[in-house]
């Protein structure tokens, strides 16, 4: 509830201003994961990026191999739940299809080039922390934590004091970005009423 009259105030001050003060978030998140990948596919190209034995964890998803019909719809659900998963990832983009009369002229130019580049990170992200999640084995819990993203950090961060702290930037990062990306309707609705 404090969040969601967090965005009301911001919301209520202008677009304008709202865009600066949720913006903070999605450079915070963007910026945390783009230094865990770098971060990783360096340990990982000097062969100091270990992985966990998927094994050895209690509280993960377990496969049994003498059930093949069963793995196989387990892995469909699986591969659909992430693709719902995913596709919420794309929220911004039909906000900013939505939005088109609010930018500077050209609108469709410069909309576009926001589409481009709002595709070109997104898919750096999800290629990045997808392959960081098959080199370090990074598993699914039962319990949901901790989350895939998390055990990425913390195998490609460590555990010395900035290890930590940037597994922590990465984790607020994370928590601000999802809290954020409520204020996508909130901006977007308007304007796909106007259409309506």
């Amino acid at each position: 509830v404090g969040v969601v009259l967090l965005m009301c105030f911001g919301n209520l001050r202008g677009i304008k201003e709202a865009g600066k003060a949720f913006a903070v978030p999605t450079y915070l998140f963007a910026g945390s994961v783009i230094l865990m990948i770098v971060v990783g596919l360096i340990r990982e190209l000097i062969g100091n990026l270990h992985a966990t034995d998927p094994a050895a964890l209690h509280g993960t998803y377990e496969i049994h191999s003498n059930s093949s019909g069963l793995l196989t719809g387990a892995m469909i659900f699986v591969l659909l739940k992430a693709f719902a998963n995913g596709g919420a990832s794309l929220t911004g983009i039909e906000a900013v299809s939505d939005a088109v009369g609010a930018f500077k002229p050209p609108e469709g130019r410069n909309a576009r080039k926001v589409l481009l580049t709002e595709g070109a990170i997104l898919g750096i992200l999800i290629a990045g922390i997808s392959w960081l999640a098959h080199s370090t084995k990074a598993t699914p819990y039962k319990a949901g934590y901790p989350t895939v993203l998390a055990q990425e950090a913390q195998a490609v961060f460590g555990s010395s004091f900035i290890g930590h702290a940037l597994f922590y930037l990465l984790q607020a990062a994370t928590m601000l970005i999802l809290y954020t990306g409520g204020n996508t309707s909130f901006n977007g609705f308007p304007f796909l009423t106007s259409y309506v």
